[in-house]
């Protein structure tokens, strides 16, 4: 959700797809532009990082600079 002009916002929740709401994944995103960059810090915690090891529990965070984007 764009909350504001040149401000993101986005909250993501999923769930897994054989045992619905047991392999859940949360992901928050904050993100504003820096100099017309549009830069994003995000964090996620659960499962489906990744199909080969999707039953494995993660947690990760990052920062990532989106080109046409918001």
């Amino acid at each position: 959700t764009n909350l504001l002009h040149d401000k993101k916002l986005v909250v993501q929740y999923e769930t897994g797809y054989r045992q619905a709401f047991t392999y859940n994944t949360y992901r928050l995103e904050l993100g504003t532009k820096l100099l017309q960059l549009p830069l994003s810090v995000w964090y996620r915690k659960g499962y489906n990082s990744d199909l080969a090891q999707y039953f494995k529990k993660v947690e990760s965070w990052g920062i990532e600079a989106e080109i046409g984007s918001f």
